[in-house]
């Protein structure tokens, strides 16, 4: 109504619209009956390119402000230019989220959409036991109705947790993360202290960066409060100082001593230095993985140059060179007097413990001691990566691609899906990735790509497993955006309509209002006597 208003000096007759005491057509209920033509037309349009298409779903859930959950449904599906689209469905309220329940859900849903379970292909969800349970899961029941929709861990939660079992089986990383959250605690839960400490940073390092907060859940968006840290060192050592001068409070003088003690150890500086390396890797495998147009395979190719960038630094040339910046760093921190590094007290190993009966070895090297650490971090992260990243749906994919691009597996009957698809894999370009396969179909002229019509069967089949479900993350943040507290008793039904516009802003310019129009005044013999047909 506000913008009504706003623009009714634009608009000839608007104003006199406005003023009539009735048949304005601008309560909320008029108001929702557009939302809805114009949602449900948006539905059509996605559905519609859905036809006929083998798709993948993406499912999660959270909790909105009104403290209902919401499950947000997605689909993922290729074009006939082997373009991957991840498409918003809609959110739906749940009052029970266990497996069976949201397995109905989601089952209702295809089925108002019309999409054939018989075209499913993948199955992208977190690893909650009821999305993911092995005997009940929602996975294992869709893949028992249909066993070619193959189910996989979304990679950026698989690398989330990858990192966090990394992280708590090394006491280095943990105890470093630990006193970061409390010292970003301590700068950004105080008001006092962020200026005390803005003011220091001022004077000390301008152009540093400000102190970034940790995300409580996410484990793969570390590296910059590691770096704000690190590139804040001196200044948040004065802050500390400064602080506990002017605060009365016994127990927050605690924390803020305890905070400045754990800074001046060796430990806590070598461990906030090296979680910046290892974070800053996992970093950007994680952003490489949100994009919307990598699939799964591409995901693990993601994962493997990470691996091999991992296995580069595993060296003790990559070890000298980092303890060597170490050591400078901590000479140039004047304003903080780091301790030197030394070695830990020798303890003996529980006898329970022991193998064989040589005497125990301990290291009589400083330096040694944290080379070790060094590798144990590294060790850790690798092969958590791979156990998370290690799935079963990924193995059929590997195959798929394996016969795609290996002419060796060419003339096996196994894996022959179709009598002409050894023939059309034979007249590809040899030698050829499966980026360069799709790149050479996707240069096909119509009438060429009849020629590859399995060939180009099987790259939509490797195409089509999403790598994430960050889609659905991503429609958490336009739910954030759009039920507001403002906006909290908002009804679902208008909030599955607005977030359908919202989320697909593109398509809904698209619309076109006269049929829009049309069909609202198609409705009710009242409105086809007052409006006509819209031109």
């Amino acid at each position: 109504m506000q913008l009504l208003y706003l623009r009714k000096n634009e608009i000839p007759n608007l104003d006199a619209w406005l003023q009539k005491s009735r048949d304005r057509f601008t309560c909320p209920e008029i108001q929702n009956e557009f939302l809805q033509i114009m949602a449900h037309s948006v539905l059509r349009n996605i559905a519609a390119q859905l036809s006929g298409r083998y798709y993948s779903i993406m499912v999660d859930e959270t909790t909105d402000v009104s403290n209902n959950e919401q499950l947000v449904f997605c689909v993922r599906y290729v074009d006939n230019k082997l373009i991957s689209h991840e498409e918003f469905i809609g959110l739906h309220s749940m009052d029970c989220i266990s497996a069976e329940h949201i397995t109905r859900t989601i089952e209702d849903i295809m089925l108002r959409l019309s999409l054939p379970l018989q075209n499913c292909r993948g199955q992208c969800f977190d690893g909650a036991s009821s999305m993911a349970g092995c005997r009940n899961g929602v996975s294992t029941k869709l893949l028992a109705k249909e066993k070619r929709a193959l189910y996989t861990h979304c990679y950026g939660h698989s690398l989330n947790l990858a990192v966090q079992d990394a992280v708590k089986a090394n006491p280095i990383i943990r105890d470093a993360l630990d006193t970061i959250e409390e010292m970003s605690k301590l700068i950004k839960k105080s008001p006092r202290r962020q200026v005390i400490f803005q003011k220091v940073k001022n004077d000390i390092a301008f152009d540093s960066p400000g102190i970034r907060l940790l995300c409580p859940t996410r484990w793969t968006v570390k590296a910059e409060a590691f770096t704000s840290i690190s590139e804040n060192y001196e200044a948040l050592m004065e802050t500390w100082a400064e602080a506990k001068q002017i605060n009365n409070d016994s127990e927050m003088r605690a924390r803020i001593g305890g905070v400045a003690k754990q800074m001046e150890s060796f430990d806590c500086f070598f461990g906030l230095e090296l979680g910046r390396i290892v974070f800053s890797m996992s970093d950007n495998l994680s952003k490489a993985l949100q994009g919307s147009s990598i699939s799964a395979s591409e995901g693990q190719s993601l994962m493997k140059m990470t691996l091999v960038a991992f296995q580069a630094i595993r060296s003790e040339d990559s070890f000298s060179v980092f303890w060597k910046i170490i050591e400078r760093k901590r000479q140039l921190c004047k304003a903080v007097l780091i301790a030197d590094p030394s070695l830990p007290r020798q303890r003996k190993v529980p006898k329970h413990l022991e193998i064989g009966s040589s005497a125990p070895e301990f290291a009589n090297i400083v330096e040694d001691v944290y080379r070790k650490a060094y590798y144990e971090v590294i060790d850790f992260v690798v092969q958590s990566i791979k156990d998370r990243f290690d799935q079963n749906g990924y193995k059929m994919l590997s195959k798929l691609e394996e016969l795609l691009c290996d002419s060796e597996s060419h003339g096996k009957p196994a894996v022959i899906l179709h009598a002409n698809l050894p023939h059309e894999i034979k007249s590809l370009v040899g030698g050829m990735k499966l980026k360069g396969i799709i790149a050479f179909l996707q240069s096909l002229s119509l009438i060429e790509s009849e020629l590859y019509t399995e060939v180009i069967k099987l790259a939509k089949l490797i195409i089509v497993m999403p790598a994430t479900n960050a889609v659905s993350e991503r429609t958490f943040s336009a739910l954030r955006r759009l039920k507001t507290w403002l906006r909290s008793t908002m009804h679902q039904s208008r909030l599955n309509w607005c977030m359908l516009l919202h989320v697909h802003k593109d398509e809904s310019d698209k619309l076109d209002l006269a049929i829009i129009g049309n069909e609202f005044a198609s409705r009710n013999s009242s409105r086809q006597e007052l409006f006509g047909i819209f031109p």
